[in-house]
């Protein structure tokens, strides 16, 4: 079964984009985070949910999404892979310290639903004030004070229960959710705390609109595109387009990716007549440079898919603010700068890639040369002339040749082997010329034809350094190096400091937390909901928990409830 599978995933890294038709949008994201007015240099708090008709057939649900955070001049300042648990996400987004005071987007999607029109991705606005900004010339305020949130009754019935309505300053806070009438079926969801006045009153009122289901007509769109984009699920697809120097397709032709590493590597795909090629990407690639070129650096070249690249534009509402939001966004900003001063710890949790095989070049090579084992030599020649046998290396007037002898025939191979530097597969072996038995730590030979796919090589020759020759890209492939960043990492809650004793009661560091408590993950565990217990800041005023949760087939949760921080009231 294993080698099957394995037989499957290969196949699937030689696939160019085949067509589709008739296929229905069957995806969809949709994002919650704590707040609507940011200032810069503060987290976003977020949990995603991927709802996905479960009657999907021949094909598997993604566990990749994307989400991406563009200003009015449609530049993305903001652009993660998240990958979903159990079609669930939760994280913290840094707004960087450079965002200027404006409206942005915040834009999710998945690459299968590229597919489709952009008007079913995830697209939400919210607001940024740099914290430096006293003018805030670029936001609308209105006349009319602000309707600030309230306590809302709930959708679907379900209420935020509080063991009182004031506090003081670090105090303790329990909450609880009750369902007075019929308990709705509740699959998990998220709770915040944060300042009143922190969201905009629209978004509060219209709470439920966002939850379109699946079965809505309005979801189902077919897609207008004659290119499919693949549902990614045992990885992460890179698309690309091999064209001429007149910017036509190139077709037929290969296209090689690797990776930098200790073992070589290799990935081919062959473009189609549009000059299309795709790659599936494991999680082996994450977190690591990889290098794309083709088989004949003349015949054309490369050009990669932008995966955060839209096709819309932003359009920022002409929402106003209220009047009275001026004067709490300047002491937001002068409290986000104390809190530079002293930062309060956001849990994240690192997560490592995942990935059960290394797509190899080869799994065993014939030959394995140890340099330290021998004597030091000058240069690749002298160590091909005295301790490679059957590896010829000679100079050819503008460069360098080697050559491998076939253990079959014992006649060098007419044509060049394979040849790979630190696990990245190069056209020359130029760049290690140069380098002595002390810059070289292993090289490895294959003295034979090696088939990889439909490939055919005269030889492998693979050689492993001790010196960065990524870093100065000499030697590596002229066409095209892309970074694969890791997996987003998951932040769970954030409930800042907890005042449970009298040395933490007595801190004399200022605690000018606006959002006092986050759980982006509260699932329901044996019919019951475990209670939500906080601490207050030292910011007095009033504030409001929401609870956003959701249904098993996809319907929302929420409710409200106002309390108030004053140093004057009683315990």
């Amino acid at each position: 079964m294993k080698i099957k599978k394995l037989i499957i995933l290969l196949f699937s890294f030689f696939l160019v984009l085949p067509c589709m038709s008739g296929q229905e949008a069957d995806e969809r994201i949709v994002l919650w985070h704590d707040r609507d007015i940011y200032i810069s240099g503060e987290h976003m708090f977020f949990s995603c949910r991927l709802i996905a008709d479960e009657n999907i057939e021949n094909r598997d649900v993604s566990k990749y999404g994307y989400i991406l955070i563009r200003n009015t001049e449609n530049n993305n300042v903001v652009n993660v892979r998240i990958k979903f648990t159990g079609n669930y996400f939760t994280g913290a987004l840094y707004l960087p310290d450079t965002l200027q005071t404006g409206y942005y987007q915040l834009v999710a999607f998945t690459n299968f639903m590229k597919n489709f029109s952009e008007e079913l991705f995830f697209k939400e606005e919210f607001i940024v004030a740099n914290r430096f900004d006293a003018s805030l010339e670029s936001l609308n305020f209105s006349e009319r004070e602000a309707e600030l949130e309230t306590d809302l009754p709930g959708l679907q019935g379900v209420e935020i229960v509080m063991n009182k309505q004031k506090f003081v300053p670090r105090e303790k806070v329990e909450l609880d959710l009750s369902f007075p009438g019929k308990e709705p079926n509740f699959r998990y969801g998220s709770f915040c705390v944060i300042m009143k006045g922190t969201r905009l009153e629209k978004r509060m009122t219209e709470a439920g609109n966002e939850f379109t289901q699946i079965s809505d007509p309005a979801f189902q769109k077919e897609s207008p595109n004659t290119l499919f984009f693949h549902s990614e699920h045992d990885g992460i697809y890179y698309y690309g387009k091999v064209v001429d120097d007149d910017n036509k397709p190139v077709k037929n032709e290969k296209v090689f990716l690797s990776a930098p590493d200790t073992v070589a590597n290799l990935l081919y795909s062959v473009t189609n007549e549009n000059g299309d090629f795709s790659f599936l990407l494991t999680e082996y690639y994450f977190g690591k440079e990889v290098f794309f070129n083709l088989e004949n650096d003349e015949s054309g070249k490369l050009i990669l898919e932008d995966r955060f690249l839209l096709e819309s534009h932003y359009k920022p509402s002409s929402y106003a603010i209220g009047a009275d939001s001026r004067e709490k966004i300047l002491l937001a900003q002068e409290i986000v700068k104390v809190q530079k001063a002293f930062p309060v710890e956001v849990d994240i949790d690192v997560v490592l890639p995942d990935f059960k095989y290394i797509p190899l070049a080869y799994s065993d090579a014939a030959n394995i040369i140890h340099t330290s084992e021998y004597v030091s030599l000058p240069d690749f020649i002298e160590i091909s002339r005295e301790i490679l046998p059957g590896v010829r290396t000679r100079s050819t007037g503008d460069g360098y040749k080697v050559s491998l002898k076939n253990i079959y025939t014992d006649t060098y191979f007419d044509e060049l082997p394979a040849i790979f530097i630190d696990g990245v597969k190069v056209q020359k072996i130029d760049p290690v010329i140069s380098l002595s038995s002390d810059d070289i730590i292993k090289i490895e030979y294959i003295n034979k034809e090696r088939f990889i796919g439909d490939l055919v090589f005269p030889g492998i020759i693979s050689i492993l350094t001790g010196v960065d020759l990524v870093k100065s890209q000499e030697g590596y492939p002229p066409g095209m190096m892309v970074s694969i960043p890791l997996n987003f990492p998951v932040c769970k809650s954030f409930d800042g400091y907890t005042y449970d004793n009298l040395q933490n009661l007595m801190m004399k560091e200022p605690d000018f937390r606006q959002l006092l408590f986050w759980d982006g993950q509260l699932i329901k565990r044996d019919n019951d909901l475990r209670n939500v217990e906080f601490y207050t800041s030292d910011i007095e005023g009033a504030y409001v928990a929401i609870f956003r949760g959701y249904t098993a087939d996809g319907r929302c949760l929420m409710a409200t409830k106002e309390f108030k921080v004053q140093s004057d009231v009683k315990k």
